[in-house]
């Protein structure tokens, strides 16, 4: 769901709606007008369906008042993605106790959601099998598989 802000600068005249153009989700395709308000200066949200995954949709918002539209326009880009399935079980490799080190693997996630996986939050118990409150934070770069 889109919610936007009715616009305060109005130009001597009130507020009568508003357009909103969506492009295809691909960077350089057309915008189309997606919701014409014009007589609904009180709708301030739109839901926008049929959106896929892995593209990144870019949005503008122009208002109008009894005799112009905005010149100008709010815009707001959003990546369509959905969360990735769990990775592997990790599995135990090396430690080291002088060196502070252990070293597990697992595979990476079945479902990445349309997009690349950048990182992973680790969870370690302390040794009595209760749980931190924080994790440790692992880049997806830094990772052999």
């Amino acid at each position: 769901m889109l919610k936007f802000t009715p616009n305060a600068n109005n130009g001597g005249s009130p507020i009568t709606g508003y357009e909103l153009l969506r492009d295809e989700g691909l960077a350089g395709s057309p915008f189309s007008l997606i919701y014409n308000g014009a007589s609904k200066p009180g709708l301030i949200e739109y839901e926008d369906k049929g959106l896929l995954t892995s593209l990144t949709y870019t949005y503008r918002l122009f208002s109008m008042n009894a005799i112009f539209k905005s010149s100008a326009y709010d815009e707001l880009t959003l990546k369509i993605g959905l969360p990735p399935s769990v990775p592997g079980k990790p599995t135990f490799q090396a430690s080291s106790f002088s060196e502070g080190t252990i070293t597990i693997a697992f595979t990476e996630p079945l479902i990445k959601g349309g997009w690349p996986v950048t990182g992973y939050l680790v969870w370690v118990d302390n040794g009595h099998g209760v749980m931190p409150a924080n994790h440790i934070s692992i880049s997806a770069t830094s990772l052999r598989y």
